[in-house]
């Protein structure tokens, strides 16, 4: 059975989910603007190839761990003059990434409430399909 919604729940889970696509475009506009450039860190005449890590960047704990995974990857430092332009623009795009999720999470969150709600379901119920998820 389809519930029926109200126009109030209509208007919360569209809010919610162009909050959530909005987030989400947003984030990878981050993650992938910093992708696109690492092979800039690569040194002339050697293959650009990027590991995992390096493709998703923004689960390295720290820059430390980043400049770990630049050497082994590109067998070469960033440069010393480059050093601090490069922290900064992890650790700054690091943390909004962070953002971003926990705002998509909490939206999330909030959409499956409002879902639950329409279909009555109960505590064990939604523990049951959370767990299958």
């Amino acid at each position: 059975m389809i519930p029926k919604i109200s126009a109030e729940q209509k208007a919360d889970l569209e809010g919610l989910t162009n909050s959530c696509q909005t987030a989400a475009q947003k984030r990878l506009a981050l993650q992938t603007a910093l992708t696109r450039r690492l092979p800039d860190l690569c040194p002339p005449g050697r293959e650009p190839k990027l590991t995992n890590k390096l493709k998703e960047w923004w689960t390295l704990p720290d820059f430390a761990a980043f400049r770990a995974e630049v050497k082994k990857v590109f067998k070469a430092d960033i440069p010393l003059a480059d050093r601090s332009d490069w922290e900064d623009w992890i650790n700054h795009d690091r943390a909004e990434i962070a953002r971003l999720t926990a705002e998509i999470a909490q939206a999330e969150a909030q959409i499956d409430s409002i879902v639950y709600d329409l279909f009555d379901l109960t505590e064990d119920e939604i523990g049951l399909l959370e767990a299958a998820i």
